[in-house]
């Protein structure tokens, strides 16, 4: 395989993805991301069964099916200030009750009549249908959840558009969600967030079986991302929760509700996958994005931690991308303790269960 076949091939699969709701994700990676293996993205293209195969010896390691699994976790209504699961979608539907919705109930976001707008649908596939309301929505807010529902329209199953569309509600959800393994949607974008999940180490991430990701999706885009490294001794490990400003600056008044949602969203997910504590790296994490009682109530603890999988192949010419390894000096001495013996960190330990909502919070 020569650098010419990566890049042709590559190249190729960026103009198949053109017309989805993925073009932007791809070109970044390939075009502008500057992707330092690009030999492992060609692999994980060519042979997707790369990350699967990933997630499963992760599974089976630590006995739980539920562990990396690709799924909406949970929904976040900063109106009533409720968590809920997610109970599934269903595309024929959302797009029916959407267009009544403005073509009958609440029509004054559109520029122009609703009679006029409904019979220009007429006889028009799904797509076409959404985008004619798009234009109709030119001046109002809910245009963008419109947007993301006509994203949909290819892909009505995916969790990950599923998500966006969610999130760009105008009733300001929060959506939390396990990343999918898949290199169109979560080697993250730079207007996203800034992470070392950006193309420039982002196949490694994919590939490996000691990394997962809980993202979360505000104004219809993701804009905060938890890297979780699942260790011995059942606790899971947050060395990194990245953010973009807007996940808090934007729903003034409702900061400490979407803190304890963060928190209490990778609690519940760790208690599902048979962890028994979290471990918050405060070296390394957004502290701004946790609750107060984690930041500056609780005890901070060093740790001796040791990830389920402790051989692996790496390249030490370059910096790895685990954020506690900067703190540690020599990156390639603090690497190969982490995968071979143990690494010592200091950060807040909490029960999957322990309390740590704040005075406002309302399940």
């Amino acid at each position: 395989m020569t650098k010419k076949e990566v890049n042709t091939f590559l190249n190729s699969t960026l103009r198949s993805f053109e017309f989805t709701p993925y073009a932007t994700y791809i070109q970044e990676a390939i075009e502008y991301g500057g992707v330092r293996n690009r030999e492992l993205l060609y692999d994980i293209f060519k042979n997707p069964n790369i990350t699967e195969e990933a997630r499963k010896k992760a599974q089976k390691k630590l006995k739980s099916s539920m562990w990396d699994k690709p799924r909406i976790v949970s929904i976040l209504n900063l109106n009533t200030h409720k968590e809920s699961d997610y109970g599934g979608f269903d595309y024929k539907t959302e797009v029916r009750n959407t267009l009544h919705h403005f073509l009958k109930e609440d029509s004054g976001h559109l520029t122009e009549s609703p009679k006029r707008v409904y019979h220009e649908m007429q006889s028009k596939p799904t797509k076409e249908q959404l985008s004619i309301l798009i234009d109709a929505l030119r001046e109002s807010e809910e245009r963008v959840k419109v947007q993301r529902l006509r994203d949909l329209d290819q892909f009505p199953t995916d969790e990950f558009l599923i998500a966006r569309y969610l999130s760009a509600d105008v009733d300001d959800k929060i959506v939390a969600k396990i990343w999918d393994r898949d290199p169109k949607k979560d080697m993250s974008k730079d207007g996203e967030l800034f992470c070392c999940t950006l193309p420039k180490h982002g196949p490694e991430y994919l590939a490996d079986p000691n990394i997962s990701m809980m993202d979360f999706f505000c104004d219809g885009e993701r804009k905060t991302r938890a890297i979780l490294i699942p260790c011995e001794d059942k606790c899971l490990m947050v060395d990194s929760i990245e953010r973009d400003s807007m996940i808090v600056d934007n729903h003034h008044s409702h900061q400490d509700l979407i803190r304890s949602f963060v928190a209490r969203s990778i609690l519940d997910h760790a208690g599902e996958c048979n962890f028994e504590s979290v471990f918050f790296n405060t070296s390394c994490y957004k502290q701004d994005i946790l609750p107060n009682k984690i930041r500056y109530e609780m005890p901070s603890y060093r740790l001796v931690l040791r990830p389920i999988f402790r051989v692996r192949k790496v390249d030490l010419k370059d910096d790895y991308y685990i954020e506690g390894f900067k703190s540690k000096g020599s990156f390639k001495k603090a690497l190969k303790a982490f995968f071979t013996k143990k690494y010592e960190l200091v950060g807040k330990k909490v029960n999957v269960d322990e309390e740590i909502e704040t005075k406002d919070w309302h399940k």
